[in-house]
C-alpha cells in the first residue's frame, strides 16, 4: 500500500513502508512494481528519498531499486541510524554507498535521534518542493 501525506495543495509524500524492510516477501514486493511505475513516470513526481540502514548499507533490493529510479527526477538515500556508528564507520557507511550510488542520486547520513542530516534533508526535499526549508533542526 502507497501512503499519501498532503503537505500542501498539490504537494504529497507518498511512502512505501516496509519496501526495504527484510520480512516483506518477493510477492508482496512484485506488487509493488506497477504500483511504483505508475509514480516513476508522473510529471508530478520531484525526487525519490530512499531510506538505508548505514549499519547494512546498500543491499541488492536497494540496488534494484536505485536501478529502477534511474531517469527519475532525482534520487537521495538517507544512511539511517547514523548514530549507532562511530566516526570511521559513519565514514566508511558513507563512502561505500556513494561509491556505489555513483552519478545515480546524492548521499548522505542521517539520524532521527541525534539530528544529523536532518537540515541537509530538508534542504533536499525543499529545493525539489521549490519552498523554503523548514524551521531550525536540532543539528
Amino acid at each position: 500500500m502507497l501512503n499519501f501525506f498532503e503537505l500542501a495543495p498539490a504537494t504529497r509524500l507518498v511512502d512505501l513502508p516496509g519496501y526495504g524492510y527484510a520480512s516483506v516477501t518477493a510477492a508482496e514486493r512484485a506488487a509493488w512494481l506497477p504500483l511504483l511505475e505508475t509514480l516513476r513516470v508522473r510529471t508530478s513526481l520531484k525526487g525519490l528519498l530512499l531510506i538505508v540502514d548505514s549499519r547494512r548499507g546498500l543491499t541488492p533490493a536497494d540496488e534494484g531499486f536505485i536501478d529502477w529510479a534511474h531517469g527519475a527526477p532525482g534520487l537521495h538515500v538517507l544512511l539511517s541510524k547514523a548514530d549507532k556508528l562511530n566516526r570511521g564507520e559513519a565514514a566508511a557507511a558513507l563512502r561505500s554507498a556513494s561509491e556505489r550510488l555513483g552519478s545515480r542520486g546524492t548521499v548522505q547520513l542521517f539520524s532521527a535521534l541525534r539530528g544529523t542530516g536532518v537540515r541537509e534533508a530538508q534542504e533536499r526535499i525543499a529545493a525539489w518542493l521549490s519552498v523554503a526549508p523548514a524551521g531550525p533542526s536540532r543539528q
